[in-house]
């Protein structure tokens, strides 16, 4: 058995599902696919967001049958929009469709929690208490003869 709720320093939620709190659609950016070369795609919108604001988040391009979702690696803001680093290229060539993307969390209290101000639904242990490092693992290593 796993337990659904582990000691960790990493947020144990998942960003915008309930427990984390963060509604995904008030984050929503929709913009317009102007360049695609191989992972790195240049899209209109996002601008005014720091370099890495959508890291960790993901794409969703096209829709119906055609649809396809990626996850963001990288980002950067460009002139007009952004500049996406996807973990995949896209398998459809749809270079003028629009895409919604979403901003990321790294899972981390100082990180993602704090730059969308969610610090009080944390879900995880950020400070380790001192005494974690000083307990033996209770066994010795054994070497060779």
């Amino acid at each position: 058995l796993v337990p659904n709720y582990t000691c960790q320093p990493g947020c144990n939620y998942t960003l915008y599902d309930e427990l984390c709190g963060i509604v995904e659609a008030d984050h929503k950016v929709t913009g317009a696919i102007t360049v695609i070369d191989g992972t790195v795609i240049d899209v209109t919108g996002g601008s005014a967001e720091d370099d890495d604001w959508f890291a960790n988040g993901f794409a969703v391009f096209g829709a119906g049958d055609s649809q396809e979702n990626r996850f963001i690696l990288r980002s950067e803001s460009i002139v007009g929009g952004t500049r996406l680093t996807l973990n995949r290229p896209l398998n459809y060539n749809i270079v003028t469709a629009a895409v919604d993307f979403y901003p990321g969390c790294d899972g981390q209290y100082e990180g993602g929690c704090a730059a969308f101000a969610n610090q009080a639904n944390y879900g995880g242990f950020p400070w380790k208490p001192e005494y974690i490092e000083s307990v033996g693992m209770g066994y010795q290593v054994k070497t060779g003869k």
